[in-house]
Formats: structure tokens, C-alpha cells, sequence
């Protein structure tokens, strides 16, 4: 017996492929994974998590919205907001900048929060976790620039 034929992973929002063929890879994926559910999800989410963020475009797409909202599942919504995280990378700033970049991100997803609030429920919430884990990390940052500037 063969093995089932593995799904292909879309490249990007912009591949050529049609979403119908990105929304079955994420549906598929999810049956296959079924006994690993928690950490499947995650997965799918940190890679729903690699649009980049666009001026005057509401993050995430209108697709991945949908795909939020279809599965339903907080590991999902949970690895979408790590995969942010991640994707950021490292930052550089002058030891007394404090936590100004963090606070633009977090009102940036606070807006496409907002976008999103009433057709994507689901969606508008990881995006208001996201925004309240930046201003953790502002208010962080804040403090550690304070202290440094006692120095």
C-alpha cells in the first residue's frame, strides 16, 4: 500500500495556488495530525503567523482570519501569537530608548484588532493578546531604560 500523498504547504498569500488549495492543506494537515493535536495546531498557527505586516492593511489576511475562525482552537491562536513573537527577531535601541517600539506594534494590532472585531471575533481577540504582550514587554523595557539611566 502507498502512502497517502502529503499536502503541499503554500509558500506565501501571494503563491499562485488558489486558497482553496491553501485552506485544504490546513484542514488536511489538522486530520493528519489529529493525535497530536495540541502541538499540530500550534504548529499551523506559528506558520499562519508569516504574513508581514503591511501599512493600512488589516494583519493577518482575510484567508488566515477565516482559518481562525473555522478551527476554533486556542493552540491554534496560541502558535499564531508565537509565531509573531519569533518573527520579530532581535531589536537594537539606545539603553534609555525604553519600550516605544513595543508600544507602536502593540497599537498596531490593537487597530487591525479593531478591523477585525465584528465579522472575526476569534481573530480580533489573539490580536488584542498580542497587543497586551507588547505592552508587557514596553513596560518592561520601560523599566529596564529607567534603571540604566541611573547609572
Amino acid at each position: 500500500m502507498s502512502p497517502a500523498p502529503r499536502p503541499i504547504a503554500p509558500r506565501s498569500l501571494d503563491d499562485r495556488r488558489p486558497w482553496a488549495t491553501t485552506t485544504s492543506f490546513i484542514l488536511i494537515s489538522a486530520i493528519l495530525i489529529a493525535s497530536y493535536a495540541d502541538i499540530g495546531d500550534s504548529r499551523i498557527g506559528q506558520i499562519l503567523s508569516a504574513p508581514p505586516l503591511v501599512a493600512s492593511v488589516v494583519w493577518p489576511p482575510e484567508q488566515i482570519r477565516d482559518v481562525i475562525e473555522l478551527c476554533r482552537s486556542r493552540d491554534l491562536e496560541d502558535g499564531l501569537a508565537v509565531g509573531v513573537s519569533n518573527r520579530r527577531g532581535v531589536t537594537v535601541r539606545l539603553p534609555t530608548d525604553g519600550g516605544e517600539l513595543e508600544r507602536d506594534l502593540a497599537a498596531r494590532y490593537r487597530a487591525d484588532a479593531l478591523a477585525c472585531a465584528l465579522t472575526w471575533p476569534r481573530t480580533r481577540a489573539v490580536l488584542e493578546r498580542i497587543a497586551e504582550s507588547y505592552d508587557a514587554h514596553a513596560k518592561w523595557e520601560d523599566e529596564h531604560a529607567e534603571q540604566r539611566d541611573w547609572a
